[in-house]
């Protein structure tokens, strides 16, 4: 069944002209409401994705634990980050941000011992209480004191 474009009056699919105004119709499938279902091939496969598996709080807990441990935890953040390459992404890039924050840590202390013991030291030796404060450890008074009472 076909429409005419004219005055949408319904006429048959052997009519070349409209029943009700005589236009002449359109000769091909681009009628509305008609249209001739095309095959479309199968876009692919979709890939399959391993899913990550989820890390529970126990075992955040853990993880945590181990880098209270001097030393340990240092070797701990660099096999975590480029050790084992079937742990999971998020895990790896958490330990590998761990890292650089240890990094900012060492920096910023070797800055603040740079720069607070010469101040210390400089305020200590300049100053009347320094100089006490010096002097003390020279005579030993700090230490018999401490053993006297």
């Amino acid at each position: 069944m076909r429409i005419c474009p004219h005055c949408k009056a319904a006429c048959s699919d052997s009519d070349r002209f409209c029943m009700k105004c005589g236009e002449p119709l359109p000769e091909g499938s681009n009628q509305e409401g008609a249209q001739i279902p095309v095959y479309q091939p199968p876009s692919g496969y979709a890939q399959y994705q391993k899913e990550e598996e989820t890390i529970g709080i126990g075992r955040w807990l853990l993880y945590q634990i181990v880098l209270l441990i001097p030393i340990a935890n240092i070797v701990m953040l660099f096999v975590w980050s480029f050790g084992n390459s079937e742990k999971n992404q998020t895990f790896r890039n958490w330990a590998k941000s761990r890292l650089i924050f240890l990094l900012i840590e060492v920096v910023f202390s070797i800055l603040l011992v740079a720069v607070l013991v010469p101040i210390i030291i400089s305020a200590a030796s300049s100053s009347e209480v320094g100089n006490e404060f010096w002097r003390g450890f020279e005579e030993g008074y700090y230490y018999y004191n401490s053993f006297n009472g």
